[in-house]
């Protein structure tokens, strides 16, 4: 049934795969053409023809980190190409849009994938060629440029996470696909059992929770995550560290709160809850 499903929605999506494809080669031969036109390298690419440095080029020094940087960049985009049509395939998925708006979604990420490469490379190498362009030509400035990166992240990491929103829609072979692998076979009983380091994972990152007459608190543990900050100029990815805390709700009245020293926390008996922690 996984295999049928992923099959199908590969078929009804192929057309957008091709026109994905399609973009980014002719990005990549837009960057190429550009740099060709602009830096005028007739006379470099004769002296790449002749004898004596074609005999140099093919130095294993020389030749093979020219070749694993083509490769680099070949698997880059491959990956972007996978990236973009499986985020647009899902949110379609999601949320119930015909083909034909799949379609439009694709390349509309397509082009806001291309606006975050530009200004990312703009913002890490700020002396590259291209950003020089930016920067000279289009005349885009770094607060322009940090703007259009901090949308264009926003909503791809948005795009990206859509997947995991729930829904009402529970669909079986989707919840048995992401959880499957958390399992394993027990050789000596046969008994179906979690993995020995999900279960301590679980066991730390789960949250508890106690009623007591219209009450329950819930504490929530401590967790990582990690947020885009501007540091020198430059944007990088920092972790913070999140406390644990408590959620305290009252079950008649349907009121909440975070935390043990608001107004209708002091309502409630937290001596008593607290105790049984």
């Amino acid at each position: 049934m996984k295999n049928f499903i992923s099959k199908n929605v590969f078929k009804q999506h192929a057309s957008l795969l091709s026109m994905l494809i399609y973009l980014t080669f002719i990005f990549v031969a837009t960057q190429i053409i550009f740099f060709i036109i602009h830096y005028n390298i007739s006379n470099l690419l004769e002296s790449l023809t002749s004898s004596t440095l074609n005999n140099q080029l093919l130095h294993p020094f020389i030749l093979l980190p020219l070749v694993g940087f083509l490769l680099t960049q070949l698997l880059s985009y491959t990956l972007f190409i996978a990236w973009i049509w499986f985020i647009a395939t899902a949110s379609g998925e999601l949320c119930k849009f015909s083909r034909f708006i799949t379609y439009l979604l694709g390349i509309a990420l397509w082009f806001i994938g291309c606006i975050a490469i530009l200004t990312l490379n703009n913002d890490w190498y700020p002396n590259s060629f291209f950003s020089q362009v930016l920067r000279d030509q289009v005349l885009l400035t770094d607060k322009i440029n940090f703007s259009l990166l901090l949308i264009s992240g926003t909503i791809l990491s948005i795009a990206t996470l859509v997947e995991e929103i729930e829904t009402d829609n529970i669909v079986t072979n989707k919840v048995l696909q992401k959880s499957i692998g958390i399992y394993q076979v027990d050789p000596k009983t046969g008994f179906l059992t979690v993995l020995p380091a999900i279960e301590h994972y679980y066991q730390q990152t789960k949250q508890q929770a106690i009623m007591q007459e219209d009450w329950l608190l819930t504490r929530i543990p401590a967790s990582t995550a990690h947020r885009l900050t501007k540091h020198n100029n430059a944007l990088i990815f920092k972790t913070f560290h999140l406390p644990a805390y408590f959620v305290l709700v009252n079950m008649k009245t349907l009121q909440w709160t975070i935390g043990l020293t608001s107004p209708l926390a002091k309502q409630a008996p937290i001596k008593k809850i607290t105790s049984r922690v």
